[in-house]
């Protein structure tokens, strides 16, 4: 999908909100997103990116504080202040695989992500 936008995804640093499995669902859940919170903390500090693709509920949780709808964020932008960065949300790619009917929605999400890119692009 990022190939259709002439992205790649080298051309990003990739990561997770959670750094290990869930043994019992495979969605992290509240008490694994806090968890794991430092580590996704000291990155985004490192990095300083301007633009985020948080993916999936897991993301939409960490960023927003919201247990789940990220159906409803697909394809939304918005700034958040503790990061200082413009977060997209996106469904994650996996609900393709598991409903090929979200395909839209993730290639949505994607665009929303690309236009953003030249959004900023043009700023700097």
């Amino acid at each position: 999908e990022l190939e259709k936008h002439s992205l790649s995804r080298e051309d990003f640093h990739v990561t997770n909100v959670c750094k290990c499995f869930p043994r019992i669902s495979k969605t992290p859940d509240r008490r694994s997103v806090l968890a794991c919170k430092q580590w996704i903390l000291h990155e985004i500090e490192n990095l300083s990116p301007v633009l985020i693709l948080a993916f999936g509920n897991t993301g939409l949780k960490y960023f927003s504080g919201k247990d789940g709808g990220i159906t409803e964020f697909n394809g939304c932008t918005e700034w958040s202040e503790k990061e200082n960065a413009w977060i997209c949300y996106c469904i994650h790619p996996a609900s393709v695989l598991r409903n090929p009917n979200n395909r839209i929605l993730f290639e949505e999400g994607i665009k929303n992500f690309s236009d953003r890119i030249e959004i900023l692009g043009d700023i700097q």
